[in-house]
């Protein structure tokens, strides 16, 4: 919904398509990490936004995360979601430089 304020570049060569995939890319990475970041929050409220089949998958449970357990499994866990994050933020530096030059910084 950005891009239009945003706008694109006069001189840019990148698809319209390509632009709005990074800007996708970017609210995918920011909620994310927002979800990331609020875990304790989230399951202190009874929440637990994370996937469960990836928990399953890494030997962690819902349990697990509401008593607050730091295992490696954890530790493993969030390091592939960090990674995740970490990887559609990539993906949306690409666009960056493709919008209006005012409008690139504060992206």
């Amino acid at each position: 919904m950005s891009v239009p304020v945003m706008g694109i570049a006069p001189d840019s060569k990148a698809s319209i398509e390509s632009v709005y995939n990074a800007a996708l890319a970017l609210g995918i990475a920011n909620q994310l990490t927002n979800i990331l970041r609020e875990v304790r929050e989230d399951s202190r409220r009874g929440r637990v936004y994370l996937p469960q089949d990836e928990l399953s998958r890494a030997g962690v449970s819902g349990d697990d995360i509401f008593q607050g357990k730091v295992t490696e499994r954890w530790r493993n866990f969030m390091k592939g979601q960090i990674k995740r994050a970490r990887m559609f933020f990539v993906e949306a530096e690409k666009g960056i430089y493709e919008l209006n030059s005012a409008s690139r910084w504060p992206v």
